[in-house]
């Protein structure tokens, strides 16, 4: 199961919000799958089906329960987060040479999102090369060091070797 934050503009008058949802195209207020009461100008729909479209329409709703229009209909894709890559993944440099590692968030879907510069870069072993934030690495003393890449809850590794 996956999870999509939908988010909207806000409209004036609106007390509340409906959100109505389908698996299929052409969404209605009279077919869609109905989220009432909602607050705030963006929902998190928890527990999805992984690699399904969603359809959404947003109505207003004023402080006497009266319906707005129906917004534009729109869709988001629900993906599963199925780990990180790292490139290269095993590499052999001299002392003082750097190595730019990237990182990529896989999706199920087979998206792929470059964090490179956003992912939790580290070294195993400073001594014998250290990384920055950004992924660059730098060959610092001989031996051999993982490099490791994090984002949230997920992480990968890479081997980089100093001769």
């Amino acid at each position: 199961m996956t999870n999509l934050k939908v988010s909207w503009d806000s409209v004036q008058n609106a007390d509340s919000y409906n959100l109505y949802w389908s698996t299929s195209p052409g969404v209605t207020i009279n077919n869609g799958i109905a989220i009432t009461g909602i607050t705030d100008v963006v929902y998190y729909h928890n527990n999805l089906q992984d690699a399904i479209n969603y359809y959404y329409i947003v109505v207003a709703v004023d402080r006497h329960g009266n319906l707005g229009p129906a917004s534009v209909e729109f869709n988001a894709h629900a993906s599963l987060i199925v780990g990180i890559e790292i490139t290269p993944s095993n590499t052999t440099h001299l002392i003082s040479e750097t190595q730019q590692y990237t990182a990529v968030l896989k999706y199920s879907s087979g998206t792929a999102i470059d964090i490179t510069g956003i992912a939790i870069w580290d070294t195993s072993n400073h001594a014998v090369a250290t990384i920055n934030s950004n992924g660059l690495a730098t060959a610092v003393s001989s031996g051999t060091v993982t490099v490791t890449a994090a984002y949230n809850i997920y992480m990968n590794n890479a081997t980089l070797v100093v001769s």
